[in-house]
């Protein structure tokens, strides 16, 4: 836990010193492009074209760890997989940063996967909160959490251990919708639970 923390606080400062560094050097056209980056995907662990669905998530893990299961509303969301990861998406969001995702790292753990998903999703924010380990989900799963904000955009990330992996939970909301997108985003994330 103590070298989680230490290289999570690298990990931010680094962060902080790169996107300021960033900031000063490009361009909006620039700014645009590390948007559209951020948002399309998961650049972490390169998978491929998703299949888009309607429905609950669910996927099995290995060894007969169980299931990892979660409920959607998919009503004004789009929900694309592949075999290890799945994305949440609001179909009428002009931002392109009203997601969440959920994704499956087989033989990973938390403290590893930090430093990239941090980089991935957060790392280009002004303002970071780390309020350390949290529950989350329905079955109250202990994960390292890391809140990151800008003037347009809210992120969450949450890091889970699990005995064959590990989960990266992320919830991105435009900062303007926050009290509407953020609840409901959020109440697929507290459906979240690992089933035998």
């Amino acid at each position: 836990m103590k070298n989680f923390k230490k290289i999570l606080c690298l990990v931010l400062a680094l962060s902080m010193v790169l996107a300021l560094a960033a900031c000063n050097n490009s361009s909006d056209g620039d700014k645009d492009k590390d948007n559209d980056q951020k948002t399309e995907g998961n650049e972490v662990t390169g998978n491929p074209e998703p299949e888009t669905f309607e429905g609950d998530i669910e996927f099995t893990l290995p060894n007969g760890e169980g299931k990892v299961t979660a409920v959607a509303d998919t009503e004004d969301y789009v929900i694309s997989s592949t075999d290890n990861m799945f994305t949440i998406i609001k179909t009428t969001d002009d931002t392109d940063c009203t997601f969440a995702e959920i994704i499956y790292e087989e033989g990973k753990k938390a403290q590893d996967l930090a430093p990239d998903y941090i980089d991935t999703y957060v790392g280009t924010f002004e303002n970071y909160e780390y309020p350390g380990t949290i529950e989350i989900g329905a079955d109250g799963l202990s994960s390292e959490m890391v809140i990151a904000s800008s003037d347009s955009q809210y992120v969450e990330l949450y890091l889970v251990d699990l005995d064959s992996g590990a989960l990266a939970i992320i919830v991105s909301v435009a900062a303007d919708a926050k009290e509407t997108e953020y609840p409901v985003l959020y109440n697929i994330v507290d459906t979240l639970k690992i089933t035998k």
